[in-house]
């Protein structure tokens, strides 16, 4: 695809047809969306749960005491608002207070939310259950993250996430867009 340079800090990417965000494929659906929004809630709150913490034993009961918390301001507004993201100072108290074999269990806990095959079951509708072009296409999407993510560590680039990749399900390919954070503009916001 082509770049077109409009000054040294922006440009236009060229149209890349038949693409869709990588985020609107993995929450394609309402059911989705919600799943991603629980597993989203529920590692804000043992990110949380683990910087109030002072080690795993008392991981556990801050973690159920801040998901009473939530359940409790829920039904007394009887909306549903998600958890606001943690912080970098709670991702670090995260670390300090939080064990590895606790941090490997939330995963799994948490990873037990959402269906396991999300970018497989895209790639599979995409190309009529054949094996061959199944086969083709996730070495195509494979290759294409593999070679982005190589590119954007030498390169420097940052704010990599689902919005900023374009996924071609006829081809498999991922095309890295937006990098508007990247390079060390951040810095000068």
């Amino acid at each position: 695809y082509c770049v077109v340079p409009l000054s040294p800090a922006l440009g236009l990417l060229q149209f890349v047809p038949g693409t869709r965000p990588l985020q609107a494929v993995l929450t394609d659906t309402p059911q989705r969306a919600e799943q991603e929004a629980q597993a989203s809630e529920q590692y804000s709150l043992f990110i949380k749960a683990a910087s109030l913490s002072e080690g795993p034993d008392q991981l556990q009961r801050t973690l159920q005491q801040l998901q009473l918390q939530r359940q409790q301001q829920q039904q007394h507004l009887h909306v549903h608002h998600h958890a606001m993201p943690a912080g970098p100072r709670e991702f670090y108290q995260m670390y300090v207070n939080a064990d590895a074999a606790t941090t490997v269990r939330m995963f799994k806990q948490i990873s037990s939310l959402l269906p396991p095959s999300l970018l497989r079951t895209t790639l599979l509708r995409s190309c009529g259950h054949t094996p061959e072009l199944f086969l083709a296409r996730r070495a195509r999407l494979t290759s294409s993250l593999s070679a982005g993510c190589c590119w954007g560590w030498l390169a420097g680039a940052g704010d990599r996430h689902p919005g900023n990749l374009l996924l071609q399900p006829a081809t498999g390919a991922l095309v890295h867009i937006d990098f508007g954070y990247s390079f060390g503009s951040a810095t000068q916001v």
